[in-house]
């Protein structure tokens, strides 16, 4: 199935810079590049959205972009485009 979420991406001075905010699932993870922090994103949107599909439970409606912009202005706001069925042809149920 396909899906497509929101993400909050925070700059920090810390050992790990990048911090991943999932705000439809209350959900973060880190990278220490921005790349890197975008595929963290990616995994782990995977891994909630299958947990979702698995237990046959609706997985949050995304969230608003502009109000996600308006509410962190401190954040870079992006898009995670998810295609479980793909993903799970790649690595399985749960890498």
């Amino acid at each position: 199935m396909k899906y497509v979420y929101p993400i909050l991406i925070t700059e920090h001075q810390d050992a790990v810079p990048f911090l991943v905010s999932l705000p439809d699932f209350d959900r973060q993870t880190q990278g220490i590049s921005l790349s890197d922090a975008i595929d963290m994103g990616a995994d782990l949107l995977a891994n909630l959205l299958m947990d979702c599909e698995d237990s046959g439970t609706e997985p949050p409606a995304p969230g608003d972009c502009y109000e996600l912009t308006k509410n962190h202005p401190e954040a870079m706001v992006s898009l995670l485009s998810m295609d479980t069925t793909a993903y799970r042809r790649l690595y399985g149920s749960h890498p």
